[in-house]
């Protein structure tokens, strides 16, 4: 199954984060410096972003890229330099805002003469200095080992409030894109914070990995996680709907109720119309008489409702010349207060034909009102109708993705269920095979052991038998002495017990191969003490100082071990006889994996790097006899012990420079043992 390095997912995240800020900030202030509204923000009329803003944002993004370079103390420094001056420009807007500041920094550059939710020219909303103060703290405290922790915090306020402000756009919250409460973010200063809050918290958890073993993420998991992503931008569309389709409907309820208000209204007046008609026609009243009647109470609900009625209809034309006709009309039917007097009959029809021209105008109104709200109603019913079959649509989205992703996650757990088991077949046969291959193997080691050990123990036989009769020779020979055959005697004898050594060594590989590990605590430094006056004692008139660093013990086999430290010992003492002052130091420490590790170093002859593959192999050599004296087991002896352990055993050297030689014994090295060593210059006379 192909995996991905969550730590390569992480980089391309930062990057791709500071790139988007860069280039966001640097369209918005080439808009800044042509005046082209445009490129200040992506929604026409909305807030634009201030130069402060894109300022700050580039800023964040250099500190940004430059935390790659961790190692780098000068680009470090400089980072935390950009990140302090990205918080210093919130602060100080947050300053102007809670203290009522001019501190003349807003417009420093450029003059602003937009008119969206500009409250003050030039300065950028209060949310984005508080964005802005956490996005520096977060880039400062992103590699702090002491207060890492507040990176991820700061980083999450930022991500936030980018997040938020899209979302208004998304819904058209006029509470979260207009100045309502306080001045907006704008939708690009918003994308930009969101990008840059993830970005945060992708360096924070990069940099807490580093140094430790790269986690990978599988295909699966690439999908569950993508699958969750769909699902929730799904469900973000869908509550965007939703918000937007619940502002529309109550809009549209506002319009109804609006209207019916309206007709309710002119109702009013119109009654009051035709019982002034009818009184007119019945003679009940005049002119000279209507304040004092009935009416004056209604006539003044009469006005209220034609000032009512205009003020609800002021958003139609038509109708709004219909209403301010009707007043007019209204007013010579029924004059404010006291009228004057007139004739009779010409009054009653006067009255009459006014009252018939003020109804016929109030049906034609109410016929407009009716018509409207038809219409109204309509639109209602087609809102409440598409956002149904827009939930039911997003509803039916999400079952496909939930549906696609259960169907996928399925197939990966019916693939690695598969994968696990051929693994687990496969890891049986392995088993089999290499049971088969290590019993093979055990048997051939046993009949090679058993081979060295007899063909040691057979060719020490004849030498013992040819040493005695070399011995009877040799006295023959001072008799008759014949010097040319006692040289030839002495040649035979040196050969003979060259014979003997590789029958000796043979006998030890032997002897450390079958031997069984019993390991204990073993006093590194007291070995190599022993070792020391061992090698004293068989080359008295040697001078060499061995100088012992701090020693920690070791958990090995004690005869083993006290056998292949003898043998790195011997080597040094022997390859340091040319040397003006020889020395051998020995120490300990840890390799590149953190395990112990002993060496032994000497300042002798060394030897040549391309010929190290031959440094542990029996009987191999890489001086002459004639310089140095020797088999060529000792290291070969070494390294099977060290083999045997589990641990590894190499070598630096240069002609000339002296040679060190490394080795370890296995991972099971406990750590609290306590260090031990020799004097520090021990000297050999």
């Amino acid at each position: 199954m192909p995996t991905y390095s969550l730590s390569h997912i992480r980089w391309f995240t930062v990057l791709v984060a500071a790139g988007l800020a860069l280039g966001t900030g640097g369209v918005t202030m080439v808009g800044w410096m042509l005046d082209v509204d445009a490129l200040k923000s992506l929604i026409p009329g909305a807030v634009q972003m201030k130069v402060n803003t894109a300022i700050g944002l580039q800023l964040s993004a250099l500190a940004l890229l430059t935390g790659f370079h961790r190692y780098n103390k000068t680009r470090r420094y400089f980072s935390y330099a950009l990140a302090t001056v990205v918080s210093t420009i919130g602060v100080l807007t947050l300053c102007e805002y809670l203290f009522s500041w001019n501190l003349r920094i807003d417009e420093l550059l450029f003059r602003d003469r937009a008119n969206a939710y500009n409250a003050t020219p030039g300065r950028m909303s209060p949310f984005s200095a508080w964005t802005f103060v956490m996005l520096g703290l977060g880039l400062g405290f992103v590699r702090c080992k002491k207060f890492g922790w507040l990176a991820p915090i700061c980083g999450v306020q930022v991500a936030v409030i980018g997040a938020v402000s899209l979302i208004g756009y998304l819904w058209r919250a006029a509470e979260l894109v207009t100045d309502v409460w306080l001045p907006p973010v704008a939708v690009n200063t918003g994308m930009a914070f969101l990008v840059l809050g993830l970005a945060v918290l992708a360096e924070h958890f990069r940099g807490k990995a580093t140094g430790h073993q790269e986690a990978e993420v599988s295909a699966l998991e690439i999908k569950v996680v993508a699958g969750m992503i769909a699902t929730l931008l799904v469900l973000i569309a869908l509550a965007s709907y939703a918000y937007r389709s619940v502002v529309n409907f109550t809009q549209q309820t506002d319009r109804i109720v609006a209207t019916q208000q309206a007709r309710l209204e002119l109702q009013k007046t119109l009654a009051l119309v035709a019982l002034a008609a009818d009184d007119y026609q019945n003679g009940a009243v005049t002119r000279e008489t209507l304040p004092s009647l009935r009416y004056q109470s209604a006539l003044a609900q009469s006005a209220n409702a034609l000032r009512s009625l205009t003020a609800l209809e002021a958003a139609n034309p038509d109708q709004r010349k219909r209403i301010v006709e009707l007043t007019a009309l209204m007013n010579s039917q029924f004059p404010p207060g006291t009228p004057t007097p007139s004739a009779g009959a010409n009054d009653t029809a006067a009255g009459v034909a006014t009252s018939a021209r003020i109804l016929k105008l109030g049906e034609d109104i109410d016929t407009a009102d009716r018509t409207l709200l038809a219409e109204q109603l309509a639109v209602l019913a087609r809102d409440r109708t598409i956002m149904l079959v827009s939930l039911i649509v997003g509803i039916g989205v999400a079952t496909v993705v939930f549906v696609l992703l259960t169907a996928s996650v399925r197939r990966e757990m019916s693939r690695n269920a598969l994968a696990r088991t051929e693994i687990g077949e496969l890891n049986v046969q392995l088993e089999h095979r290499v049971h088969l291959r290590t019993t093979a193997l055990n048997d051939a080691n046993h009949r090679l052991n058993a081979f060295m050990n007899a063909l040691a123990n057979d060719l020490r036989q004849p030498l013992i038998s040819v040493a005695g009769f070399g011995d009877l020779l040799d006295k023959r020979l001072l008799l008759t002495g014949d010097t040319t055959g006692q040289r030839y005697l002495h040649r035979i004898s040196t050969a003979m017990k060259q014979v003997d050594g590789c029958a000796e060594a043979l006998i030890e590989l032997e002897r450390v191969s079958r031997t069984t590990l019993w390991r204990q605590t073993v006093d590194v430094a007291a070995l190599v003490h022993a070792a020391a006056d061992n090698l004293h004692k068989f080359q008295p008139d040697r001078h060499v100082k061995l100088h012992a660093m701090a020693i920690k013990p070791a958990t090995a086999d004690h005869h083993l071990l006290r056998m292949a430290l003898g043998h790195l010992l011997a080597n040094a003492w022997k390859f340091t006889a040319n040397a003006a002052h020889p020395e051998v130091r020995i120490g300990c420490g840890t390799d590149e994996h953190g395990q112990r590790m002993w060496w032994v170093q000497d300042n002798g002859a060394g030897f040549d790097m391309a010929y190290s593959a031959k440094l542990f192999l029996p009987f191999q050599r890489l001086h002459g006899v004639d310089e140095f004296t020797g088999l060529g087991t000792g290291l070969a002896i070494a390294h099977a012990v060290i083999a045997k352990h589990g641990g590894r055993i190499w070598a630096h050297s240069d002609p000339g420079q002296g040679a060190t030689f490394f080795f370890t014994l296995g991972p099971d090295q406990p750590e609290d043992l306590p260090l031990t060593g020799m004097p520090e210059h021990i000297h050999h006379a």
